[in-house]
């Protein structure tokens, strides 16, 4: 079943129309905390020297209320939308992978192991055939496997290390002090593919 990638992409998108970071609410904090420690700092002049016009206090806390309001809303603003972006940008990543994924890229499909007579497992690490063949001739050959010889056969180090251990995960082999050894189970499984 296919995914459908276009309505994700459409909830993606960078402008979104709620205020999930709360930025007008977090701006109104900080102009009335501004506006507050005016005023207390004006009216306490004002009563010190007994000039009792408290509306001039009041207009001026309002006035810086006001402006420290604004400028939080813009630094506030421009936050979010950077936060925004930044995961717009991860969002279509994870998107481009998925669509990689279904397109069928060989570093993400699956390769199917034989386990038993009539049954399969499969592993997170493409092999062709040839690879495929060549890890079991060393199974059998050598009854271990090293991320050199799977250099020498075409996978990088990274897909090396997770073909190891897929190998271990599904029980055909083990790690012992650093080696990876072929369990009895892995050996005849991997006997069918010679």
């Amino acid at each position: 079943m296919k995914k459908d990638y276009q309505n994700t992409a459409m909830i993606a998108q960078p402008t979104i129309r709620n205020d999930r970071y709360c930025v007008r609410e977090h701006a109104s904090n900080v102009g009335l905390a501004y506006f507050l420690v005016t005023f207390c700092i004006v009216a306490t002049i004002m009563f010190v020297t007994n000039l009792h016009k408290y509306q001039y206090a009041l207009i001026i806390a309002a006035i810086s209320g006001f402006i420290s309001f604004s400028f939080a809303l813009s630094e506030f603003t421009s936050e979010a939308r950077n936060l925004l972006l930044k995961e717009y940008d991860l969002e279509q990543q994870i998107i481009e992978r998925e669509i990689v994924k279904e397109q069928g890229d060989s570093e993400y499909q699956k390769t199917f192991l034989p386990e038993g007579k009539h049954s399969q497992i499969g592993i997170d690490v493409y092999l062709t055939d040839y690879q495929l063949q060549k890890v079991a001739q060393a199974a059998h050959a050598s009854g271990n496997l090293t991320v050199n010889y799977l250099d020498s056969i075409g996978l990088s180090r990274a897909r090396s290390e997770k073909l190891r251990q897929e190998l271990a995960r599904i029980g055909y082999a083990k790690f012992e002090k650093g080696q990876l050894i072929f369990t009895k189970k892995g050996l005849q499984s991997l006997q069918t593919l010679q």
